[in-house]
């Protein structure tokens, strides 16, 4: 039987894979894919789904916060890409944006306009501009 990781690998193409290993090779955690090499995750993607799918319901009231702290390199930064996917997957509308000196949080309209310029969707599809 074959794992998850090893279907979803035959799946695919050649200019994915290597958009992959150039942004490995870069030293970053590519946008998509990072699901081929993720281990370890497992309970922390199904608490992540489930939130997903309470927040999809009709009936949901209420949002989610999720704060990821860490260390240098303890893969906050893959986790938020596989939340991202996971997101895409459900038919969220996801934004993906660093939060830094030049993009502060506590500006309310720079940080709102690299929000709304990141958006992404199944529907409205990729922005690698951000």
């Amino acid at each position: 039987m074959q794992s998850d990781a090893a279907n979803s690998a035959s799946q695919i193409d050649r200019t994915q894979a290597r958009t992959i290993i150039e942004s490995l090779s870069d030293g970053v955690v590519p946008r998509h894919g990072v699901s081929f090499f993720t281990a370890g995750r497992a309970r922390w993607l199904k608490s992540l789904s489930e939130d997903l799918d309470d927040l999809s319901d009709a009936r949901a009231r209420d949002g989610r916060v999720r704060i990821f702290n860490g260390r240098n390199g303890d893969g906050k930064t893959h986790l938020m890409h596989l939340l991202q996917d996971l997101a895409l997957q459900k038919g969220f509308a996801v934004s993906y944006v660093v939060i830094s000196d030049a993009v502060p949080l506590y500006k309310g309209p720079a940080g709102r306009a690299r929000v709304a310029s990141c958006y992404q969707s199944s529907f409205a599809g990729s922005s690698d501009r951000c």
